[in-house]
């Protein structure tokens, strides 16, 4: 189902069933599969359970709280949320922002990636009971075309509609293919990380996507190495090397991509003039903004970009 509104938080929380004394991480409730399409200036849902969830906007932005960091979720991205994580979702912007986010029943989920993971002679002979879904990484991540595909078709076929239709289901289920895709992306880049241990590697990878959700989260601000590896919780250098082994490019410059992608996301949504874009993604010049610009565009001005969407 697509709702156009945030439901009750009591109703919310009688679906998680944790109104029940005896609530545990892992009940699961009866949770259905439901994508919450609504348009907001302000929204307040403080600690709630989620199910696997990806929070996500048309336009607009929203802040969304989980393992106690804050996350910024633009158009561009999307934050993943695993089952039983307790999250805090807050919008209070002077425009509108419009949600797209989804929730997925945790039994639905486990199936897919059943479907996913196991031969077909495992699926035929009923042999696939005990595979579970994994835990995802619970980052930003960047959206991919085929996500903002799907969100077009969900919205175009389904929008408003409380009853669930294969089709609908169906949806959802490519949904979670392309995020198993991109775990199974990230697992296999994990490995080749300079470690000799699993778990260490494993680490290793968290900690750089908390590095990568704040230069996200916080591209607007003055941000320098020594401020993101003491986010990361490592030494500048050991960070610095790992960050460039794994991302192929130093984390100014990743700064610097995040930067360029809010400001062409601006120029063609809004008419922002150039110098408040500058201001707004982080640049102390609009000189300095529009040379930076013109190198991450191939030599396209900010002002040529904004007419060419025209």
């Amino acid at each position: 189902m697509i709702l156009n509104d945030f439901p009750d938080i009591n109703f919310v929380r009688k679906l998680r069933n944790e109104q029940s004394p005896d609530f545990q991480p892992g009940s699961n409730g009866i949770w259905p599969n439901v994508i919450i399409h609504a348009q907001k200036k302000e929204i307040f849902r403080k600690d709630i359970v989620s199910p696997l969830s990806l929070f996500m906007n048309i336009k607009g932005e929203s802040h969304c709280t989980t393992e106690g960091r804050k996350h910024l979720i633009g158009s561009g991205e999307f934050l993943l949320v695993n089952p039983d994580q307790r999250i805090t979702l807050e919008i209070d912007n002077p425009t509108v922002t419009e949600t797209f986010n989804i929730h997925i029943n945790t039994d639905f989920l486990h199936g897919n990636v059943r479907s996913l993971i196991s031969s077909d002679d495992e699926l035929l002979n009923e042999k696939t009971n005990d595979v579970q879904a994994p835990l995802f990484h619970n980052q930003l991540y960047p959206k991919p075309d085929n996500l903002r595909k799907l969100s077009d078709f969900l919205i175009g076929n389904f929008d408003g509609q409380t009853s669930v239709t294969s089709n609908f289901s169906e949806t959802l289920s490519a949904v979670i293919d392309s995020v198993y895709s991109s775990h199974r992306h990230i697992a296999k880049k994990i490995e080749k990380l300079p470690a000799t241990k699993a778990y260490v590697r494993r680490e290793v990878y968290r900690r750089l996507a908390i590095a990568t959700d704040y230069i996200r989260s916080n591209y607007s601000a003055k941000l320098n190495l020594d401020k993101i590896s003491m986010e990361a919780g490592l030494s500048k250098f050991h960070f610095l090397r790992l960050f460039k082994n794994y991302f192929g490019l130093t984390p100014a410059k990743f700064l610097n991509a995040i930067r360029m992608e809010k400001a062409s996301e601006m120029l063609r949504s809004s008419d922002i003039p150039v110098a408040e874009v500058a201001t707004l993604v982080g640049f102390d010049s609009v000189n300095s903004f529009i040379k930076s610009f013109n190198r991450h565009s191939q030599g396209i001005s900010p002002n040529a970009f904004r007419n060419m969407g025209k």
